[in-house]
């Protein structure tokens, strides 16, 4: 499944670089979401639409935290959330 997921990603994926908010750059290849729709958590009540980044653990070894950056396409999006690590991929809400 991992080498069908990277090829996957590789072929359709857009190219983008990670960058840990400690630590070096990474190249590696996402999908972005625009307009979804994010369950709240424990304390909000209204659900908010946002962008979220979804990503292959076997080019960035580690899932996205808060903090770091991914520049994709010239526009820089900061994560805010870690939303699921299925350990293959991630996915991270994005701002």
């Amino acid at each position: 499944m991992t080498a069908a997921a990277a090829k996957f990603y590789t072929r359709h994926g857009k190219p983008a670089v990670w960058t840990p908010a400690a630590g070096s750059a990474v190249d590696c290849h996402v999908f972005i979401n625009f307009d979804v729709v994010l369950q709240p958590g424990t304390d909000a009540q209204v659900w908010e639409r946002g962008t979220t980044i979804e990503g292959l653990l076997s080019e960035t070894i580690t899932a996205p935290s808060r903090g770091d950056t991914i520049t994709v396409e010239e526009v820089v999006y900061t994560v805010q959330e870690l939303i699921e690590n299925d350990g293959i991929k991630f996915t991270v809400q994005v701002t």
